[in-house]
């Protein structure tokens, strides 16, 4: 029913609403308690910290060190795992805690969805009696609002914010409330619409739009309030037009993909939004998964493309009005396709078919984290079938696919 993975551990859920782990528990991230050795070597069934008995969850979320899951029946968010910056929620634990507990701060919030990050967390709750929107709390690692000290790396300045040790709620924008609904105002289902990556947040807004927090790629600067990164009703590029972008840039050409000018070039839908470690993956109608990264001046780009938009005579949700924000992004390479769902034509025979790469992106902004490893290419994979999901880990990958006929 639910899947998730990081760091050298996995969790799952099962239909009757039990939940599993195994892997790395060094730090108590199976939550399987402290008699357990440092490993989980099968999976094991997972028990409340208060009741002693098996526990009973509708969703599962793992963090670099820690997990976040949501009961069954009821309101209440559990943690457990390392809670040394404060991922737990739980202002008491700064070390470890080896079984589920709930956080006191939302005992009574309906959980809606979960995430959960590189030492922080998040969940969205369910709005409060006679409210109309639903709620966005964060918590762990740089999630508060003051400033504990500003650092410089390799002549790069950014600011450290202080740990947030219980859940602090997020005011949002006009619009940005996660939307609540079974189906969104994008049309998602009610597990689509959220996720939390390694070092940022995203999730579809009431408006539609797709809007994100948390550290920017590659400055690091962290942004604590949200801001959009994609307007409502954008569509990404099919397999074709992506493709021949790929080719254009893998001649090492300098100026803008000439393909962008037609706007049928933009005809897939995004159906899901996904975590993964350094970026957000989105999943297409058509089975693609694009990656979008929380890149620098995210904002101001897509503010520009809007008013280019207007420009135009377009409004926000007409056919064509993201077209300009979409090409910008992956131009910028804020956005570039991950996995393609079926094999691209020109692929290379044996060596192709055997790789499953579909080409490389080449980055523009660089980090001193890549500067340091070196030109670190982007691969774009293909797989046997339409795409349906992708659970991401820090060094493995599992994707879903519906197979070709």
């Amino acid at each position: 029913v639910a899947l998730s993975a990081n760091v050298a551990y996995t969790a799952l859920v099962d239909a009757e609403g039990a939940l599993y782990s195994f892997g790395s528990n060094i730090w108590g991230q199976c939550g399987v308690g402290e008699d357990q050795t440092l490993h989980v070597w099968n999976p094991t069934e997972v028990v409340a910290r208060e009741s002693a008995v098996p526990l009973r969850v509708r969703e599962v979320a793992s963090g670099f060190q820690h997990s976040v899951a949501l009961p069954r029946d009821g309101p209440g968010v559990y943690t457990w795992g390392k809670g040394e910056r404060g991922a737990l929620g739980r202002y008491y634990m700064e070390s470890e805690g080896t079984t589920p507990d709930i956080v006191p701060t939302l005992q009574h919030e309906l959980g809606l969805r979960i995430g959960a990050g590189h030492a922080y967390s998040a969940v969205v709750t369910a709005a409060a009696p006679g409210g109309e929107d639903s709620k966005l709390w964060v918590w762990g690692k740089q999630q508060g609002l003051q400033v504990r000290k500003d650092k410089k790396v390799m002549g790069e300045s950014f600011r450290i914010f202080e740990d947030e040790k219980e859940p602090r709620f997020v005011d949002m924008p006009p619009g940005a409330c996660p939307a609540e609904a079974e189906a969104g105002a994008a049309g998602l289902d009610a597990m689509s619409w959220f996720a939390a990556s390694g070092f940022h947040l995203a999730w579809v807004g009431q408006d539609g739009a797709v809007w994100m927090m948390g550290m920017q790629h590659p400055s690091r600067v962290q942004i604590q309030s949200p801001v959009r990164a994609l307007p409502a009703g954008a569509r990404l590029p099919g397999a074709a037009a992506a493709l021949g972008w790929i080719r254009h840039n893998e001649t090492g050409a300098k100026e803008p993909y000439a393909g962008w000018g037609d706007n049928s070039a933009f005809d897939d839908r995004i159906v899901a939004v996904k975590p993964a470690l350094r970026e957000t993956l989105l999943l297409t109608e058509q089975g693609n998964a694009w990656a979008l990264r929380f890149a620098d001046g995210v904002s101001e780009l897509v503010g520009d493309a809007a008013a280019e938009a207007a420009a135009r005579g377009l409004r926000e949700g007409e056919a064509g009005h993201g077209d300009v924000a979409v090409a910008s992004l992956i131009e910028e390479r804020a956005l570039f396709p991950r996995y393609f769902g079926s094999r691209p034509a020109d692929a290379d025979g044996d060596a192709d078919a055997r790789s499953g790469v579909a080409g490389q992106v080449r980055p523009l902004h660089e980090s001193f984290y890549t500067r340091l490893r070196g030109d670190r290419n982007e691969v774009v994979r293909w797989v046997d079938g339409r795409v349906l999901d992708v659970v991401g880990g820090f060094k493995h990958t599992i994707i879903r696919v519906e197979e070709s006929a």
